[in-house]
């Protein structure tokens, strides 16, 4: 995707967009999936991989605008140590995958 025109891109962001109300504040389910289908191809077009702690905050900012169910959680995994950062709302995970998740354990969740 990061070779096609910004004009190519923004119409597909605008086709995503469309399927969720963005002045709905509790966006939940479809419209949720929809937003977070968005996100995933906003962080597809950044020129380096982000960290997890950073694409999260950047992620919470994104998605607070249109949920107040979004929740940043941080878990860990020993041995070997491994910390790890995503986001959730409604139980919908937004950034990650559900098969790296389920190897943490949940340290924090703001908010609560």
């Amino acid at each position: 995707m990061r070779k096609s025109s910004i004009a190519e891109q923004l119409k597909v962001i605008e086709k995503r967009a469309r399927r969720f109300n963005p002045t709905d504040i509790e966006s939940t389910g479809p419209a949720l999936t929809e937003l977070a289908a968005v996100y995933q191809h906003l962080r597809s077009l950044r020129v380096r991989q982000p960290l997890c702690l950073e694409d999260s905050v950047a992620g919470y900012q994104f998605f607070r605008r249109h949920t107040s169910a979004v929740q940043l959680v941080i878990g860990v995994r020993y041995p070997p140590f491994r910390a790890h950062a995503w986001l959730e709302a409604d139980g919908v995970l937004l950034n990650d995958r559900k098969e790296t998740v389920e190897t943490m354990s949940e340290i924090y969740r703001w908010p609560r």
